[in-house]
């Protein structure tokens, strides 16, 4: 489901329940599910390339650009995980 279809569901379910103000808490946990689905896939992808590297032990590794990255991804999960701090 496309995010247009999400947000045009939650629509319908704040209509349900009758109550003003509904369908914009569900568009809210939507685009928070969707930020963290980004941060873990990100994540996911970085694990990846870890274990490909531990399977290379280590050789023809571009040590420099995977820790940028990392650096990248650790900045971005804290952001998702603590984003209210």
């Amino acid at each position: 489901m496309n995010i247009i279809d999400e947000l045009k569901e939650a629509a319908d379910m704040a209509d349900t329940i009758g109550e003003a103000g509904d369908g914009s808490l569900y568009i809210v946990a939507i685009a928070e599910i969707r930020r963290l689905k980004a941060a873990l896939e990100e994540a996911n992808g970085h694990c990846r390339a870890a274990k490909q590297i531990a399977d290379r032990e280590g050789e023809r590794t571009n040590w420099s650009g995977f820790g940028k990255a990392l650096e990248k991804s650790l900045l971005n999960q804290h952001k998702a995980l603590y984003q209210d701090a």
